[in-house]
């Protein structure tokens, strides 16, 4: 038979108070570093917004100046411009971009017909259609724009050259001068 002992459950007690004793610093610890994670992260958290408030006051009062309005409305003015000649320069890129495909006269076909006009021959305008080039223009001599024709005709550098009309019974004389550049490689 087994003895009955009365100080039995004061002893299984105890031991269980000592159990929970062993982990309670560990659960002391953590609750210690909880509370204070709680308090100092709302503090710093606080502490940095009002230095940053305190930043930005000390900025608007020295923006707030009359010195620094007008350097501000200075850049302001020039951050325009710079955006408006951005767009401007994104314009102009597709016209050129464009235009490139297009062009049917080189600089150096330019200067051959600047250079073919003799004494008396004036041009009024330059007229691009695909590629042909219709020059209108007028002279005081039927000789000097069939000389221009001619010389044109003589450079080489244009596939074909054709004195459309020759009007007026009388000086100034207009014409139109119709020619087909070649095809230059690049």
């Amino acid at each position: 038979m087994k003895d009955f002992n009365f100080f039995e459950p004061y002893i299984a007690s105890t031991k269980k108070k000592d159990k929970k004793q062993k982990k309670s610093p560990i659960l002391r610890i953590l609750v210690v570093l909880f509370w204070i994670a709680v308090i100092l992260v709302p503090s710093y958290i606080y502490g940095t917004i009002y230095l940053d408030r305190q930043a930005i006051d000390e900025m608007e009062i020295e923006l707030s100046k009359p010195k620094m309005k007008d350097a501000l409305q200075r850049v302001q003015t020039k951050r325009i411009q710079i955006n408006q000649l951005n767009e401007l320069n994104e314009d102009l890129f597709q016209i050129d971009k464009t235009l490139a495909g297009t062009e049917v006269l080189t600089e150096y076909q330019m200067q051959a017909i600047v250079a073919a006009i003799p004494e008396n021959i004036y041009i009024d305008s330059l007229e691009m259609s695909g590629e042909k080039v219709s020059i209108f223009g007028y002279g005081h001599r039927r000789s000097a724009i069939a000389e221009f024709e001619l010389n044109i005709r003589k450079s080489g550098i244009f596939q074909a050259v054709l004195l459309e009309s020759i009007e007026s019974v009388q000086a100034p004389y207009s014409y139109t001068l119709i020619i087909t550049p070649k095809k230059v490689v690049e």
